[in-house]
């Protein structure tokens, strides 16, 4: 397991992820893709630890590795299944690490089947406790039946060019940011 500084890293989704698209597989790439370094050699995180981070480290960080982040008994049951089929079409070669072939190939919509404490919460891709069709169509419906909010739209045209001017001062350059990977000892 990794530490850095003697804590545990975890990786987490918690509301949306940075391309609102809540995938989880998206958010573990990013993790693996982000430490690459430019020199030849130096130690960066393995798709195995970027993986371990995303189950075991996150149980372990809300303190319930006891119960969670594994498949064993007496833990919480907590599944996904993953269909490969589209990852692996048209070719995967059966010498790639099956993990790092999931961390840089699946997506969310691969998810075919998730268990939550054993109860099978999602089934062939459509949630099993509630009508997601039946919602989004009462949505709509909602969405159609609201007026627009003529006095909105005018404050953001009114707030537009006051923006626009504040953003287009911005450059660039003036922020830095950092990102630095430490390796467990």
């Amino acid at each position: 397991m990794l530490q850095y500084i003697g804590g545990q890293i975890g990786i987490g989704l918690d509301g949306n992820a940075m391309a609102d698209d809540d995938d989880y597989f998206a958010e573990m790439r990013l993790a693996l893709h982000i430490h690459r370094a430019p020199q030849i050699g130096a130690r960066v995180p393995q798709p195995a630890e970027i993986f371990a981070m995303a189950t075991t480290g996150g149980a372990r960080i809300l303190g319930q590795s006891e119960h969670l982040g594994q498949i064993r008994v007496g833990s919480l049951a907590d599944l996904a299944v993953v269909d490969l089929t589209r990852c692996s079409w048209p070719y995967r070669a059966p010498e790639v690490d099956p993990i790092a072939f999931i961390l840089q190939r699946a997506r969310a919509g691969d998810v075919t089947d998730v268990l939550v404490d054993g109860c099978h919460v999602l089934a062939a891709g459509e949630p099993t406790r509630f009508d997601w069709k039946g919602l989004g169509n009462a949505l709509g419906d909602e969405f159609r039946a609201t007026p627009l909010n003529a006095r909105g739209v005018s404050l953001v045209s009114e707030l537009t060019p006051f923006l626009e001017a504040w953003y287009g001062k911005k450059r660039t350059n003036d922020y830095h940011q950092m990102i630095v990977f430490y390796p467990g000892m």
